[in-house]
């Protein structure tokens, strides 16, 4: 990838244990990805990655659309999350958690669909 590619990290959040954190690496303007990657963020190793043909986002629904689809006013956290389940099985599609106040979190996929803490279970379990 040439030097003069612009990139945003943001943070994930792994839910699954053991917990840890992942750069989430998007390459490119943010309407033209061209790739994204997933750093350690402890040991900085490369854990997956992947090319896109630059034509849309890499995270169609931003945390922006996250925060409007749960509902949620603009003092809630919203962060990347994921672990394996129903919702995403890959980490390169990952959830956004939105927390308000003392609600329980939700978590937003990344076709717009909202999933309770309950239903981010073992992959396949009855949601």
């Amino acid at each position: 990838m040439a030097d003069d590619v612009e990139a945003e990290a943001l943070v994930l959040h792994h839910l699954d244990p053991p917990a840890h954190e992942s750069l989430f690496v998007v390459f490119g303007p943010a309407d033209r990805a061209i790739g994204v990657a997933l750093v350690d963020a402890s040991t900085g190793a490369l854990e997956a990655s992947a090319k896109l043909p630059g034509t849309g986002r890499a995270l169609p629904v931003d945390a922006g659309a996250a925060r409007a689809i749960a509902g949620a006013d603009q003092a809630a956290d919203v962060r990347l999350a994921w672990r394996p389940s129903r919702a995403s099985m890959s980490p390169m599609l990952p959830l956004w958690e939105v927390r308000a106040g003392d609600a329980d979190p939700v978590y937003i996929d990344q076709h717009g669909r909202t999933w309770t803490a309950a239903q981010l279970t073992t992959p396949g379990a009855p949601g």
